[in-house]
């Protein structure tokens, strides 16, 4: 897994593992390259979840791009144009930060809305997607396992069968 600001050489003070994947790939290019080709691989799984809107605090990466849909693009931009494969990541239910008892009014569920959003304008430019807490229950408005799942599907496997199937409920 990589952190969503692994790829970013830009000032930033506020994050961990910033530019990590940056400096691993200018110092290791075929270790990034074997990562990335071949069939077992794919790059790297880009953490672009629990991500918070609080300017305030610094934690959108330029201002006025907060909204979460924003944020994935910016993030996963940054993995693009270093070049390193990189696999959207996706978290359902409620994130994990900023912390729900905290600081609420600054989290950024994937909601339905945020889900159509990243995979239309994000997704189509990486080879993969994958999940982080899959059977975590989903609020209102929150896009379940089985939306991102089939949505998800459609855009990378087109037309394919496996796009209807159906991701039990948690329990």
């Amino acid at each position: 897994a990589a952190g969503a600001v692994g790829a970013w050489g830009g000032s930033w003070w506020g994050g961990n593992l910033k530019g990590l994947w940056l400096k691993v790939n200018q110092a290791y290019p075929d270790l990034v390259s074997f990562m990335a080709g071949g069939p077992s691989s794919g790059g790297v799984n880009v953490m672009t979840y629990d991500l918070s809107s609080n300017e305030q605090y610094h934690e959108c990466p330029q201002p006025g791009v907060c909204q979460l849909d924003q944020q994935v693009a910016f993030y996963m931009n940054t993995y693009k144009e270093v070049p390193i494969a990189a696999s959207v990541g996706y978290e359902i239910g409620t994130p994990a930060y900023p912390d729900p008892k905290h600081d609420p009014t600054h989290q950024l569920p994937l909601t339905t809305q945020m889900m159509d959003s990243i995979i239309s304008q994000t997704q189509s430019s990486h080879a993969g997607g994958f999940f982080w807490e899959m059977y975590k229950p989903a609020e209102a408005g929150q896009a379940t396992p089985t939306q991102l799942a089939q949505a998800l599907c459609k855009k990378l496997l087109p037309g394919s069968s496996r796009c209807s199937g159906v991701i039990p409920p948690w329990k």
